[in-house]
């Protein structure tokens, strides 16, 4: 996996990635909501919240894949999944790694 960035403060970094989430959703921003959501994801990650990632990664893609009418942000959507395979790494799902890693590339090809 990609190098992964490690915030001085996660708990800060979470705080200021949840406001730039809320403001990207209620803008339609999808660059502003691919950035947020992976930065809100790392954050979780790194205060070990695994499970917390997962589900902010979800609404992420759902956002981005089937919620959203502006698909500026769409080449971000690889790098939500390789996030998510990431999580499954920890968890050592590695078949849903594999399927992940898949997304991410499909999804980088668009």
């Amino acid at each position: 996996m990609a190098s992964f960035c490690l915030y001085l403060d996660p708990r800060r970094a979470a705080a200021l990635y949840s406001a730039n989430l809320a403001l990207s959703r209620q803008f339609g921003s999808s660059i502003g909501i691919a950035n947020g959501t992976v930065g809100l994801a790392r954050a979780n990650h790194q205060l070990g919240q695994l499970h917390q990632a997962r589900q902010i990664l979800e609404q992420g893609l759902f956002w981005l894949v089937d919620g959203s009418s502006d698909r500026t942000g769409a080449g971000n959507v690889g790098e939500l999944h390789a996030r998510m395979g990431q999580l499954h790494y920890e968890w050592n799902r590695l078949g849903e790694v594999e399927a992940c890693l898949r997304q991410a590339e499909a999804a980088n090809e668009l």
